[in-house]
C-alpha cells in the first residue's frame, strides 16, 4: 500500500470540494497540505545563504484570510455545510511547481517578444 504524506488542493475554494482526489494540472497554482497533520505548506520567502546557493525558509502553517465571512447565513440555508473550507489561503500557501526550463528558442520566439 502507498503511502502519501503530501496532497495538492485547488486555490479556488470554490473548486476545491469538487475536485477532491483528482489531478492538478501542473502549471496552476496549488496548496499543499500535509496529510497527517491537515497543515498547509508555506513559505515566507526569507533568503538564507549557505554553500549551495539562496534557500528559502519552507514550515507548516495555516495562513487564512482575516475577511469576515458570512458563514452562519449560509449554513442556515442550507447553501454550504461544514465539508466546505471557507476561508482562502494566504499567498504564503500558494505554490507553483516548475518541472523545467522553456527557453525562447523552444517556445517559438527569438526572445524578442515576437513569435
Amino acid at each position: 500500500m502507498e503511502k502519501h504524506y503530501f496532497c495538492f488542493l485547488q486555490t479556488f475554494l470554490q473548486k476545491r470540494f469538487e475536485t477532491d482526489s483528482f489531478p492538478v494540472h501542473s502549471d496552476h497554482p496549488v496548496c499543499v497540505r500535509h496529510v497527517h497533520t491537515g497543515s498547509f505548506l508555506a513559505s515566507d520567502k526569507i533568503h538564507y545563504p549557505n554553500m549551495f546557493g539562496s534557500e528559502w525558509e519552507v514550515h507548516c502553517h495555516n495562513y487564512i484570510s482575516t475577511n469576515k465571512t458570512q458563514n452562519l447565513f449560509s449554513e442556515s440555508k442550507g447553501q454550504i455545510t461544514g465539508d466546505y473550507p471557507l476561508r482562502r489561503q494566504g499567498l504564503q500557501n500558494v505554490w507553483t511547481v516548475v518541472s523545467g526550463y522553456i527557453s525562447p528558442e523552444e517556445q517559438g520566439g527569438d526572445g524578442s517578444g515576437n513569435a
